[in-house]
């Protein structure tokens, strides 16, 4: 039966928190309540082999607001994985609707970091106010870890708002 906690392979999925310093003592001096904060503002994302990194105008990231977004904005997306991990598409969507599918291959990954599979720019579109949430996955598995799992990786939302 899958729905029995032994069959849930430990560490799978998790969530990755942005707590906006890199070193402990920096997060320790931040307060006890700041990753608590952080997460109840959404500043995370879901990984189940893949990490997404995505990041509007630079700094915002999910759980993050533009308030002044022009009618089309660009989201700075990064996929990571390691070598064993299969990831196939990147997936964008707005609003709950899918808008934007890309195919993750050799073509897209980066030559210098074999972790990197993806690294571009994705653009959007925003009518008055939007949500984007940006998948990436596979179909495969992620065997020898996790076998009859699936590779994915998913960001809470970013939001736009048109003036």
């Amino acid at each position: 039966r899958g729905d029995e906690v032994g069959d849930r392979p430990i560490g799978y999925p998790r969530t990755c928190i942005d707590v906006g310093v890199d070193s402990a003592p920096a997060l320790r001096a931040l307060g006890a309540g700041h990753v608590r904060d952080r997460m109840l503002a959404g500043a995370s994302i879901i990984v189940g082999g893949v990490f997404v990194e995505a990041l509007a105008r630079g700094t915002v990231g999910p759980g993050g607001s533009i308030d002044d977004a022009a009618a089309r904005e660009a989201i700075n997306v990064t996929v990571r994985a390691a070598p064993w991990v299969t990831v196939d598409r990147l997936r964008v969507y707005v609003n709950g609707t899918l808008t934007a599918m890309s195919a993750i291959d050799s073509s897209t990954e980066d030559p210098l970091e074999p972790t990197v599979r993806f690294r571009a720019p994705v653009e959007v579109a925003v009518e008055g106010r939007a949500f984007v949430v940006i998948v990436a996955d596979s179909d495969g598995d992620l065997a020898p870890v996790h076998p009859g799992n699936r590779p994915f990786g998913v960001t809470n939302p970013i939001f736009f708002r048109r003036p």
